[in-house]
């Protein structure tokens, strides 16, 4: 691909969950797009092994991005 540019960039969701409970009191919860991806992998493919083979990533990068995530 001629004049193609490489853009990779770290982006950021933030999620608000709030109870009925609790409107007041919510609680963020911050994860990039590389651990969403590698989360939704692994829940539809049962394993880190089968999440990073679809998405084209190590096994061990894919771990990381969960314990990440899990943090």
């Amino acid at each position: 691909m001629v004049g193609s540019i490489d853009r990779t960039e770290k982006r950021r969701i933030l999620l608000t969950m709030t109870g009925k409970s609790d409107q007041q009191n919510s609680t963020r919860l911050r994860l990039n797009l590389r651990q969403l991806e590698v989360f939704v992998a692994t829940a539809r493919g049962g394993s880190t092994r089968a999440a990073a083979d679809r998405i084209a990533r190590s096994q061990s990068a894919a771990s990381s991005a969960l314990a990440d995530l899990e943090g």
